[in-house]
């Protein structure tokens, strides 16, 4: 039987599919506006569509909750998905390549299954609570057929394998540059060598990848990550702040003392795989970060909301490598006194 990490991943892999068939089309797209003033599109809508039946076809009695469709009523088993189709959707109209599918399985109120992919980049990350955390490349077949939401993606169009980390990057604050307008990569993705915590036993990839017979999409050059050794202090620290464009007074305290990074993909990811050492998420709902709340904590790393959740909901949360540095990181965030080196 199917396991629920692997049945995430094959969801989320459907729906990356699906979502790049809309992506190789963005420019025709037409775009509407929510109450809340966000973005969404046909694309946000037919992903979850995808992933639900995906989700409902392998586990009918389990509960879903997705950004775009609501909640769906279960058997009263505790168990409910969490899916943001599209996150990022405003990145997705703009052509900008960091968009993600995400999926997490909540069970008895707790996240046990995260599964993040950036398809237009062709990268995934996931965790499963008590088994580490991994990053893979993710292969989408450029033949898949056209679904009735949209139109098929042409070879050009789909990552076959992203040889490494680029995207358009968020400047530093001081600079005053686009932030669209790419400016940094990071170290090209170096998968390490197969090995008894890697490829061959990695939770939910069978050796030789994932997926079956016939499969349209699987993940190849599976690596466990970690966070990076623990720093001092805040001072100095490796900082992501996301949106790019909105709600970055929540961390203007951060950005007085830590170092700005450009992010080619979400920053709670290169938390996680040890590029950054402090995430700010500065809004956002519960599919937002459901996901992350496991693949951090089992990479090493730590997390909570600024109003002192520990558990993913509403409003801003910062990831970090350390408990130091979360502590830090949220008392400067409050206006609270932190000690900082002369």
């Amino acid at each position: 039987m199917e396991t629920d990490l692997e049945l995430a991943q094959r969801a989320a892999l459907t729906g990356a599919t699906e979502a790049l068939r809309h992506f190789a089309v963005i420019a025709d797209l037409p775009q509407e506006r929510k109450k809340d003033g966000s973005v969404v599109t046909m694309a946000d809508r037919a992903v979850e569509d995808t992933i639900r039946a995906v989700l409902t076809a392998a586990r009918p009695a389990d509960a879903i909750l997705g950004e775009e469709h609501g909640e769906t009523a279960s058997g009263g088993n505790g168990r409910r998905w969490i899916i943001d189709p599209i996150d990022g959707t405003a990145l997705f109209v703009r052509g900008d390549n960091r968009w993600l599918v995400l999926i997490a399985l909540e069970v008895d109120g707790e996240v046990t299954v995260g599964v993040q992919v950036v398809p237009a980049q062709g990268l995934a990350w996931w965790a499963e609570r008590g088994r580490g955390a991994f990053r893979a490349r993710a292969l989408f077949n450029a033949a898949a057929p056209a679904s009735p939401a949209g139109p098929a993606v042409p070879a050009s169009a789909v990552p076959a394998a992203a040889a490494a980390l680029l995207a358009p990057s968020v400047p530093s604050s001081a600079s005053g540059a686009d932030p669209l307008t790419p400016a940094v990569s990071l170290a090209p993705f170096t998968p390490s060598s197969v090995s008894a915590d890697s490829h061959s036993s990695s939770p939910g990839v069978p050796p030789g990848g994932w997926g079956g017979v016939g499969a349209a999409e699987r993940l190849v050059d599976v690596e466990r990550i970690h966070v990076a050794a623990a720093r001092d202090g805040v001072a100095g620290s490796r900082l992501g702040v996301v949106p790019l464009d909105w709600g970055r007074e929540v961390a203007e305290p951060l950005l007085g003392v830590a170092a700005e990074q450009p992010w080619p993909v979400h920053p709670p990811l290169l938390v996680a795989q040890g590029d950054l050492d402090v995430a700010v998420q500065t809004s956002g709902q519960i599919w937002d970060f459901a996901a992350s709340s496991v693949i951090i904590p089992e990479a090493g790393g730590v997390y909570r909301g600024l109003n002192g959740q520990e558990r993913p909901g509403t409003g801003a949360f910062v990831f970090a490598s350390s408990p130091q540095l979360l502590d830090e990181s949220l008392r400067l965030l409050r206006g609270e006194n932190v000690d900082m080196p002369v």
